[in-house]
């Protein structure tokens, strides 16, 4: 099954949300493409692309396969009347293709995520034990959420084109499915009435780190608010300074069997 190696989103200012990010998370910055802007971030497992307002998506995420499954991936596409699209100014992705309801899903075989990894470029020299150390204690990604007008539609439609698995169904309009690693949350234009964003991330992190957090954050002007208490995982969640929702939690549900929310 292709991995989540890959979450980008639109910000007015990408470097600063990539200093905020290092900030209050200590995710690495791993390099800043000039030209554009584009500041790309990484706790060491998945590639976070802060990509400047001209960029045509408002977010993506993109999977990890060799260059041979992204061929039949394509043609797969193409019968399903999402024809992909390739990419060919040293990026790392290859192809990039649509759900049908326009959410867009990058294909490459690499994606930088470790400091002195660039683009294309994942030869380094060995990490050091400090640093090694440092990335395995960082907050990682284990959630990615979006809205849709059809959620069991688009599940159906990223189980037939990536082999994502549908993990469970939480009451008659959100999916909950995942690639083993991250749990990635289809959720019904009706969040909004929640929250008013139409996608956003959650991290895992024990809760006493959670806890710890709260006065930086406050330092920081970040306001910190609880999850709602229906047996979702999310403990608490934050929004940057831009708005984008962070959502915070000790356990995110990846793998088939395990219950929607520890104690």
């Amino acid at each position: 099954m292709p991995k989540i190696r890959h979450l980008a989103f639109r910000c007015k200012d990408p470097r600063e949300i990539g200093e905020f990010l290092h900030e209050a998370f200590g995710l690495e910055i791993l390099y800043v493409n000039e030209p554009t802007g584009t500041c790309v971030v990484s706790y060491g497992e998945t590639n976070i692309t802060l990509n400047s307002e001209q960029f045509e998506f408002e977010w993506h995420f993109g999977l990890e396969m060799p260059l041979e499954e992204v061929a039949g991936r394509r043609s797969l596409l193409e019968k399903m009347g999402q024809p992909t699209s390739a990419v060919t100014d040293g990026r790392p992705v290859e192809e990039y293709s649509t759900t049908p309801e326009g959410h867009r899903i990058d294909m490459g075989p690499f994606w930088p995520t470790l400091p002195g990894q660039h683009r294309r470029n994942r030869e380094i020299p060995p990490l050091d034990e400090a640093t090694v150390e440092r990335l395995k204690n960082l907050p990682k990604i284990r959630h990615i959420a979006f809205c849709c007008k059809d959620t069991h539609g688009t599940a159906d439609f990223l189980a037939e084109a990536f082999d994502l698995d549908v993990l469970y169904h939480t009451g008659p309009s959100v999916v909950v499915m995942s690639d083993g690693n991250i749990n990635i949350t289809i959720l019904p234009e009706s969040f909004t009435e929640h929250d008013p964003v139409l996608w956003h991330f959650g991290l895992e992190m024990p809760v006493e780190q959670i806890e710890e957090l709260k006065p930086k954050l406050e330092e920081m002007g970040v306001e910190m608010k609880h999850g709602v208490a229906d047996g979702r995982p999310v403990e608490e969640f934050i929004h940057t300074p831009e708005g984008h929702r962070i959502d915070l939690a000790a356990y995110w549900p990846t793998r088939h069997g395990q219950p929607r929310r520890i104690a």
